[in-house]
């Protein structure tokens, strides 16, 4: 399959652990490869920003804890010693290249924070403007849970964000997204129906959906991915003569249960954490694609056309830069639960949310937090800062407007989160 790059000229190039670094050894045909397919890349106007694992992979040789699970206090020991290593080659075989890498090392804070965002956003476009690679990576040696993203397939959906990318890819160590995990079930199947009918099928479901005689014997003339009247579409596509799904218009909970649990031996991503990347992406024109990385010419491969992949499409991009900051939190202080009412507002009005549609909130946060929306089913409907502590709000859940400033007795705004701090989900 050949996907065409030509209206993709900003690229985010996420790669794991178990691509660069096989038994705590740098993969360097891999990477040699790799920086060169950049380099022609660059020579074509692209801009290319590098994701990249394999600081704790590299630094676990020096622990001499290869094949051991590693503690907190371990990993960040192991990253600090590894990300030497690991930007060290990257200098190195860009250099042969005639480029120049800059690192750059992200906690969930400086993603989360409006200003360490902006500054971030700002030091990533100077470097593109300049002609150099960023390549950054996720600090693993300070950060703790509380400030940890904790996989990279998320913080390049995030990095793709900020840099307005228009297109993600995700290297991992099998094709892409089958119905079950190839590896454990041989007979693994992917859905067959795409989510585009012809015109036939339409003017059949419109006219003669009715009329079972003639039903029947225009089925057999359908062609065989068609839906048949009555069934309802799916929103995958089926690469013929092979289990891998190629196209997926929609994230739905059966995508998301297709996608298994775990990940490689020497990394803390899966497919999980790769379609969550592609559910920050899908309001931010940034199509999502994964694909296998294993081969020494992988993103050349990738490039020709000599590769299978699973592409995610998004839609129309979010046009306040706040609302894409806003959209992307990794991680949120607290989060709240609302009504029905609040609920069905909140996605077909996009209004501001105000304590009288709150019926619980959990976590720890403060009047300036980002907080997640989420109706009783837990399903996130939106993200947005919070204007209360969440002592105060927990007075005054389910009171009208008038009815909060009486009872904490000082003025406070009317809503929990105003229309401009939120977004829907």
């Amino acid at each position: 399959m050949k996907f065409d790059l030509k209206e993709k000229k900003k690229l985010v190039i996420k790669i794991g652990s178990s691509l660069l670094v096989s038994e705590g050894k740098l993969r360097e045909k891999w990477l040699k490869n790799f920086t060169a397919n950049i380099a022609d890349l660059v020579k074509k106007n692209f801009q290319i920003i590098i994701v990249s694992s394999g600081a704790i992979a590299l630094g676990r040789q020096a622990l001499k804890t290869v094949n051991k699970k590693l503690s907190l206090e371990e990993k960040q020991a192991a990253a600090a010693i590894g990300q030497i290593h690991l930007m060290g080659f990257y200098r190195d075989f860009f250099f042969r290249q005639k480029l120049q890498a800059a690192q750059i090392l992200l906690t969930a804070s400086d993603c989360n924070v409006r200003d360490r965002y902006l500054n971030c956003k700002n030091t990533v476009e100077t470097l593109l403007k300049n002609s150099v690679i960023p390549i950054i990576n996720e600090n693993d040696s300070v950060a703790v849970d509380e400030i940890r993203i904790g996989d990279n397939d998320r913080l390049a959906a995030r990095v793709a964000q900020m840099a307005d990318a228009d297109l993600l890819i995700l290297f991992s160590d099998i094709d892409g997204l089958y119905e079950k995990n190839p590896r454990t079930h041989k007979n693994a199947r992917a859905c067959i129906q795409t989510q585009r009918v012809s015109i036939l099928s339409k003017f059949c479901a419109t006219f003669w959906q009715n009329f079972a005689a003639v039903s029947g014997i225009l089925q057999k003339i359908l062609p065989k991915n068609e839906p048949k009247f009555g069934q309802k579409r799916n929103v995958v596509g089926l690469n013929t003569g092979s289990n891998l799904i190629t196209e997926v218009f929609e994230i739905t909970k059966e995508i998301e249960n297709m996608a298994g649990s775990a990940g490689s031996l020497v990394g803390t991503g899966g497919m999980i954490t790769k379609i969550s990347a592609a559910k920050m992406l899908k309001n931010f024109s940034c199509d999502v694609i994964i694909t296998c990385g294993t081969s020494e010419n992988a993103l050349k491969n990738f490039i020709d056309g000599k590769q299978n992949f699973t592409i995610f499409y998004s839609k129309k991009k979010l046009t306040k830069q706040r609302k894409h900051w806003l959209s992307g939190f990794l991680n949120a202080k607290g989060e709240v639960i609302v009504n029905e009412c609040a609920a069905e507002m909140l996605r077909n009005k996009k209004i501001s949310l105000l304590p009288i549609g709150v019926i619980a909130a959990k976590g720890d946060f403060k009047k300036g937090d980002a907080i997640f929306i989420k109706d009783k089913l837990d399903n996130h409907i939106a993200s947005g800062i919070s204007n209360y502590d969440i002592a105060d709000l927990k007075k005054v859940f389910e009171k009208k407007s008038a009815e909060v400033k009486k009872i904490l007795g000082k003025a406070v705004k009317p809503e929990l989160v105003h229309i401009d701090d939120l977004v829907v989900i």
